[in-house]
């Protein structure tokens, strides 16, 4: 067992645990510094997080808690329900209680690290929920009962697909009541109160959270086995934060961005060597990485909109095709935001530095200038660490190629859109580093882009290596692009979260959508990252959360078309309003052209709306809830994403994570009878409810 603020030695290092409460006058600066500078409304320097937030010290506490790792138990603190639904402060009005919890390993000889796990005791009530957060952007997240299960990827499924997921990084169990997820989870207790379990850093290695109901524990693990730290090493460093879930998200944010802005790059398992193939990407001096370099947003008060080409032409997109298409939206003077071309403009995959000769003949400057002209912005969409057996990258620069401990290239995915499989790319190949360089110099300098969809970019942490975890990797890639694009617009896709928090304007929370409502075979097989309508939005529902903590949430396109598209009009309209009611980014692949007078309608409703401010959103039996305030009005979604008839009650325990004000409003009602995949909206002027 560790005793708290003292050091231990174990197999030839040293070990200092500590859980620390912080007090509640300092976790009304990280609350007030969220309020007052959310990510990409303002821009963060040092001076103003040094002013607003104190990282409380450790020194001065007293404590008889007690720790152990490696599939021992943290004794306390035990996570306990209160009268207010949330351990300790969880009154509404009152603060979040909160406890930091911080491993450090100090090697005093060459150790290899096996495995670092942490377990808390919970004590949890038949109606509390689960939110896991999935492992990249298009990994389904969600809250689960605690009677369900998240199932494996079944062969031969595995064979093709695992590469998109956690498959290999995480055992699946398949049992009833085992949930897993990464960087930060919670439990909602009751309404607006969760107990939230969050990473402070991933640049360390990847945090695992892994709840198993029946045994009523929590296992918070660090991806780290195999990798030799050299100097003191983050072992663990996570927080567990009860009260109201903005409260709790909001101190959360403001706590972990405070401690990335005083983190030097030794604090990481860095190397003893100075191989440029191992170093830091902040160069390994020691200086403090760049605290939050969100630069902008381009539309930070309501949802950007857009055209992308993605979901009409897929990869057969052409100049003429997306220069039609400008046209259609020029024609009838629709105020979008962002143009965006997406894949099919390059050669192959892997090569950007100049677009398809037979689709692109015209170049790109010009197109670029013509979509200025309309009055929008230009996007380019790349997927910058990986390639195809066709491109010049693989057959002019085989040692760009990441390979395995075998001297195997190591498979990224298998997409038979492109030429099957498809391959990582070494980020610390300083060739390849330069060679994007070029490439985004190319895009944003000499064709004018100003928004880049960065995609696949889980593919860069594939493999850990010997003085580097998956987890670092990836951060260091993230700010590696996020150096190469400087103050223009990030939007990322196919990435683990957590090291894209704060390092991109916009970013996917869920898996692209279809033009069907489900995949049931991939389902069938527990694929969590599949092309789905109705996956799509139960992330999109699930990660509202972080829209304007973390970055500002692109919960993919809607499609209203009825030509085209296998999707049903009642699905086509609940889609167009989720992802209106809770994206801060929302494209489409239409043209105004091809919709009717009532898509037409919709549409333009969409590019009026202004400011909104979601208070809540959840899914219970198969509805959705989202709750939010527009201008004068305080609305209610409700969705049936299943395909029978449903008589939606609207009492008050059906309003999980809204706040009490909309179940007083709403609940009143009754009931509401919905269609097959129906959603409506349901008001109430905010006049009307202070005159009375």
């Amino acid at each position: 067992m560790l005793e708290p603020g003292k050091e231990h030695v174990a197999d030839g290092a040293s070990l200092r645990a500590d859980w620390d409460e912080i007090p509640d006058r300092e976790i009304e600066q990280y609350l007030e510094f969220m309020r007052r500078s959310p990510i990409g409304r303002s821009s963060l320097d040092q001076s103003s997080l040094d002013q607003s937030c104190m990282v409380p010290s450790s020194t001065d506490r007293s404590s008889t808690d007690q720790i152990s790792i490696d599939r021992s138990c943290v004794d306390r603190p035990e996570v306990k329900r209160t009268g207010s639904g949330a351990t300790g402060r969880g009154n509404q009005g009152h603060p979040p209680a909160v406890w930091r919890f911080l491993l450090m390993v100090h090697p005093g000889e060459e150790i290899v690290l096996q495995e670092v796990r942490a377990e808390i005791l919970l004590d949890l009530a038949r109606s509390d929920r689960i939110f896991v957060n999935g492992f990249q952007s298009w990994t389904e997240s969600r809250e689960f009962e605690q009677h369900e299960r998240i199932p494996r990827l079944k062969w031969p499924a595995s064979a093709l697909l695992k590469r998109y997921g956690d498959y290999e990084l995480y055992r699946y169990t398949g049992r009833r009541g085992v949930f897993h997820g990464w960087t930060y989870s919670y439990i909602r207790r009751s309404g607006k109160e969760i107990t939230l379990f969050g990473s402070l850093s991933e640049m360390e290695g990847y945090t695992l959270f892994e709840f198993d109901v029946a045994r009523g524990l929590l296992a918070v693990c660090r991806d780290c086995a195999g990798v030799a730290p050299f100097g003191g090493y983050k072992a663990l460093d996570f927080v567990v934060a009860a009260g109201r879930e903005d409260d709790v998200f909001d101190l959360y944010f403001g706590l972990m961005y405070r401690t990335r802005a005083g983190r030097t790059c030794d604090t990481a398992p860095s190397s003893k060597g100075t191989n440029s193939a191992e170093t830091d990407t902040c160069g390994g001096t020691g200086e403090p990485l760049s605290p939050v370099p969100v630069h902008r947003c381009l539309d930070a008060q309501s949802p950007l909109t857009g055209w992308t080409s993605w979901y009409k032409y897929y990869t057969k997109v052409t100049s003429d095709s997306v220069l039609r298409d400008l046209a259609a939206f020029e024609e009838r003077d629709v105020a979008i935001g962002l143009f965006q071309i997406d894949d099919g403009w390059e050669p192959a995959i892997g090569d950007w530095l100049a677009p398809s000769p037979e689709k692109f003949s015209t170049g790109m400057p010009g197109i670029v200038r013509r979509i200025k002209e309309a009055g929008y912005v230009a996007g380019l969409w790349l997927a910058p660490f990986i390639c195809e057996r066709k491109s010049r990258v693989w057959k002019e620069h085989p040692d760009w190629v990441l390979r395995d401990a075998r001297g195997r290239p190591v498979k990224a995915g298998f997409n038979p859109g492109w030429s099957g499989w498809f391959y990582a790319l070494d980020i610390y190949n300083e060739g390849f580093r330069e060679y994007l360089r070029q490439v985004f110099q190319k895009v944003l300098e000499e064709w004018g882009f100003d928004v880049v969809k960065l995609d696949f970019l889980y593919a860069a942490a594939l493999l850990p290596r010997r003085t580097k975890t998956r987890g670092q990797v990836m951060c260091e890639a993230m700010r590696f692009l996020r150096d190469l694009v400087g103050t223009k617009t990030i939007l990322g896709c196919g990435v683990p979260l957590g090291p894209a928090f704060g390092l991109v304007e916009y970013c996917r929370i869920g898996s692209d959508v279809s033009l069907t409502w489900e995949d049931r075979l991939l389902k069938a097989v527990g694929y969590r990252e599949r092309v789905s309508t109705v996956n799509s939005i139960a992330s999109t529902v699930g990660r509202h959360h972080l829209d304007g903590r973390a970055f500002y949430n692109d919960p993919d396109v809607i499609i209203l078309r009825p030509e085209r598209n296998k999707l049903t009009p009642s699905q086509r309209m609940t889609l167009f309003r989720v992802n209106a009611s809770l994206g801060s980014i929302v494209l489409t692949s239409d043209a105004p052209s091809e919709y009717g007078e009532r898509e037409l309608q919709n549409y333009l409703c969409l590019l009026e709306q202004g400011s909104r401010r979601v208070t809540g959103s959840n899914i219970r039996d198969g509805i959705a809830y989202v709750g939010f305030e527009a201008g004068a009005k305080r609305k209610l979604l409700l969705a049936n994403l299943t395909g029978t008839v449903r008589e939606v009650s609207l009492r008050p325990e059906s309003f999980i994570g809204l706040d009490s004000e909309f179940v007083a409003t709403f609940s009143k009602l009754g009931s509401v009878r919905l269609g097959a995949y129906e959603s409506v909206y349901l008001e109430e002027p905010l006049a009307d409810r202070v005159a009375g």
